[in-house]
């Protein structure tokens, strides 16, 4: 996930984290502890704030 924000200033890099990730588990009708991993990145877009989501899938042969 790559959080583009108006400043570095404005908020903490995890704040954003649950409410999305939560939101995206919701939409994609998944339990959010299915999460094996994610990447956070921090940018400035002064002009148009946003998110960029990359999703993959991880298969795991154990389960």
């Amino acid at each position: 996930m790559w959080f583009y924000l108006r400043t570095a200033l404005r908020r903490d890099l995890d704040s954003g984290l649950k409410i999305t990730q939560d939101g995206i588990c919701e939409a994609l009708e998944l339990n959010d502890n299915r999460v094996v991993e994610i990447h956070l990145y921090k940018r400035i877009d002064r002009k148009e704030p946003h998110l960029d989501v990359i999703l993959a899938p991880c298969w795991d042969d154990t389960e």
